[in-house]
C-alpha cells in the first residue's frame, strides 16, 4: 500500500495531476462563456432574422407521454418534471 502511495506521489509531482485539474478548471470556464455568447450574442440575432421567433420555449419530445400526465404537453418545465425525455 505504501508503494501505491509512494507512485501517486511521483505522478502528482511530475504535474499530471496539476495539468488536469488546471484543464477541467479551463473547460468549465469556457462552458459557460460559449453558453453566454449563444444566448446573449447569436440567438437574439437569429430570433430577428427570423422575424421576431422566441426559442426559449422551443423543444423536441424525445420519449412518449405518461398515461398519467396532468399538464401541459407544449410546457417544457412540465414534461421535463413528469419524467419525459425532451430537448431544447
Amino acid at each position: 500500500m505504501a508503494r501505491i502511495i509512494e507512485e501517486f506521489r511521483q505522478f502528482a509531482v511530475q504535474g499530471n495531476v496539476m495539468g488536469l485539474a488546471v484543464g477541467v478548471i479551463i473547460g468549465g470556464a469556457f462552458s459557460g462563456i460559449v453558453s453566454s455568447v449563444v444566448k446573449d450574442l447569436i440567438m437574439p440575432v437569429v430570433g430577428v432574422v427570423t422575424g421576431g421567433l422566441d426559442f426559449s420555449n422551443r423543444f423536441i419530445r424525445i420519449g412518449p407521454i405518461p398515461a398519467t400526465f396532468q399538464g401541459n404537453p407544449d410546457s417544457y418545465k412540465a414534461l421535463q418534471a413528469a419524467g419525459v425525455s425532451a430537448t431544447n
